[in-house]
């Protein structure tokens, strides 16, 4: 969920040009922008497309990251001794 949501926060930055001090500067301006988004998604596919895009480029890091990393369990033989 959490990489959805990094997703959801590049779109804000990069689409609607919020920036991290909006929190306190603008938040019922930024909180309208966020709300507006989620409870009309169908006017909104490219927030929608770009979320899921990155979410989806994230999770596929993580994964490959993961996937690549030495089992801490398994005997190596590139661990010395």
């Amino acid at each position: 969920m959490i990489l959805f949501l990094s997703g959801f926060g590049i779109y804000l930055g990069r689409f609607l040009r919020w920036n991290s001090w909006d929190i306190i500067s603008n938040p019922l301006l930024l909180a309208n922008d966020i709300i507006h988004r989620i409870k009309h998604p169908l006017s909104h596919p490219r927030t929608w497309g770009v979320t899921f895009g990155f979410g989806l480029l994230f999770l596929f890091g993580f994964l490959l990251l993961n996937t690549l990393q030495p089992n801490q369990n398994e005997p190596s033989i590139l661990k010395s001794k």
